[in-house]
């Protein structure tokens, strides 16, 4: 089975969760799914919830999925 990728990860993380989370526990749980293999995850993390379309930063570092 091939590894989902983090932006995926990312985006089953916040609809299973159904709230805001912060980049630091979203890394956690992205790590839990795959290997993030970078020197700072959470760095990595937080440039895929920057660049995102489906996503939206509500306070500093907490992203929610946007509202379709």
């Amino acid at each position: 089975m091939k590894t989902p990728n983090i932006h995926t990860c990312i985006s089953k993380i916040l609809e299973e969760e159904n709230r805001p989370m912060k980049v630091a526990e979203l890394t956690k749980k992205v790590q839990e799914m795959r290997i993030i293999s970078s020197k700072n995850p959470m760095n990595t993390v937080s440039a895929i919830l920057q660049r995102s379309n489906h996503v939206t930063k509500v306070s500093k570092a907490t992203y929610s999925l946007k509202n379709n």
